[in-house]
């Protein structure tokens, strides 16, 4: 199967990947970013244990990570 064909958004997923690894090093810099850190390192365990990005679940996720972007 070719990457263009898989059902997987890797460049996605490594995006998510290295943004939610910035976040967990801000958060240990800095307490305030520590609840985006969590709720952004949350929804990829998500998408490790469950290999997708998609569901209600997930869904739910990905607006606490938006909600707490906002006072940003």
């Amino acid at each position: 199967m070719a990457a263009e064909d898989s059902p997987y958004d890797i460049e996605q997923y490594t995006r998510w990947t290295a943004a939610t690894t910035l976040m967990i090093t801000a958060g240990d810099k800095d307490p305030r970013y520590k609840p985006l850190a969590e709720a952004m390192q949350r929804s990829l365990q998500y998408v490790q244990v469950k290999l997708t990005a998609k569901g209600p679940e997930f869904d739910d996720m990905v607006a606490d990570v938006r909600q707490l972007c906002e006072p940003y």
